[in-house]
């Protein structure tokens, strides 16, 4: 099965697992790639300078199509439905940290479609079949929100300010929690309703990943170091 990665010359590649041969470029893209995500038969990003917007791609043939493209924002972790072309994204206000918003774009739409608005900046979007999951890290909340006829975001994480990185699967949510202090960085999952503190001592966490056994990010301080904790 390949894997993929984002380069930092404006490429995407992919290479098998247990490669036998060089990786091969699978697209060339526009601009800068960021917040790459994947739903099985297309690929997603982020790209934020030279061509910003949110762009799609099928694996199979390398097609690509902008998306979404919204003036003033910075349009960031796109997140792709496994089932159909529905895609969440994270739209940054260049112009205050309270005016930014989580947007849909459902297949034939041609509207930008806001499901969340004027919210602190996120700093993290994750989602399981039913619910949108996001960080707000300025004042430390994770803020959960339906797909299906939202209403208000409920915060189900409330910790100093700091959580970043955020990713779910299934019920399953983990979160970094990066502050200041040398012990106060962690990795907390939710299991249910119970937030649980998985890991302590844990800063500048920049990516979080998961599997159905383990939790992984990496460790942007240390050296870019990827670690790992039983879930």
């Amino acid at each position: 099965m390949p894997m993929l990665q984002r380069t930092n010359d404006n490429s995407i590649v992919r290479t098998l697992r247990v490669p036998s041969s060089p990786p091969d470029i699978l697209i060339t893209t526009s601009g800068t790639p960021l917040d790459l995500h994947q739903n099985g038969a297309a690929i997603g990003w982020a790209q934020t300078s030279a061509d910003p917007g949110i762009f799609t791609a099928l694996k199979s043939d390398g097609v690509v199509s902008k998306d979404v493209v919204v003036a003033g924002y910075a349009l960031r972790f796109p997140r792709l439905e496994p089932t159909s072309k529905t895609l969440y994204y994270v739209a940054l206000s260049a112009s205050g940290t309270t005016s930014s918003f989580i947007g849909v774009d459902e297949p034939m739409s041609t509207t930008v479609e806001r499901i969340a608005e004027n919210l602190p900046a996120p700093g993290g979007l994750a989602m399981n079949a039913d619910f949108l999951f996001w960080s707000v890290p300025s004042v430390g909340k994770v803020n959960t929100l339906a797909k299906q006829n939202p209403g208000i975001p409920e915060a189900i994480g409330i910790d100093v300010p700091g959580v970043e990185a955020i990713e779910a699967d299934g019920d399953f949510i983990a979160w970094a929690q990066n502050i200041s202090t040398t012990t106060g960085g962690k990795i907390v999952g939710r299991y249910g309703a119970v937030n649980r503190t998985l890991v302590q001592s844990e800063q500048s966490v920049c990516a979080i990943a998961l599997d159905k056994d383990f939790v992984y990010w990496i460790n942007c301080k240390a050296q870019g170091s990827v670690k790992r904790v039983a879930r």
